[in-house]
């Protein structure tokens, strides 16, 4: 039994390695904040879990300036989005674990003559796909 329990969680941390690469290596033009949230959703389909990408609306409803303004307003035509992820079944028992990660798909603050590792910008949304 512990071989079995050992190979699920080891099939899990390799499924969820794959999924999280498979997104940091989209290119930022078809990653957009949008498609992340729709691949989140998706995602979390397969598993106990619901995602929930909120956007610029709830943002502001919930004055989160420094987001808004760090993000959303150095690419206005890709709206951001917060993706809330939670797990559907709680158990009292243990306590609450929460993540968080940063994901942006592209900096559009910078530019080719600016930033010379910009092929490596895509890497910039690594810690929020994991």
């Amino acid at each position: 039994m512990k071989l079995q329990n050992a190979l699920a969680q080891g099939r899990v941390v390799g499924e969820s390695q794959n999924f999280t690469r498979e997104l940091v290596n989209e290119p930022g033009n078809r990653l957009t904040p949008t498609n992340a949230g729709d691949r989140a959703k998706k995602m979390c389909e397969s598993f106990a879990l619901s995602a929930r990408p909120w956007g610029p609306d709830k943002i502001k409803e919930l004055k989160m300036g420094a987001f808004w303004r760090d993000v959303a307003q150095r690419a206005p035509t890709k709206k951001p989005r917060l993706i809330v992820i939670t797990m559907n079944r709680r158990r009292a028992e243990k306590p609450v674990l929460g993540l968080v990660g940063k994901g942006i798909t592209f900096d559009p603050a910078a530019s080719p003559s600016s930033r010379p590792s910009m092929e490596k910008m895509k890497y910039d949304m690594a810690g929020g796909a994991a």
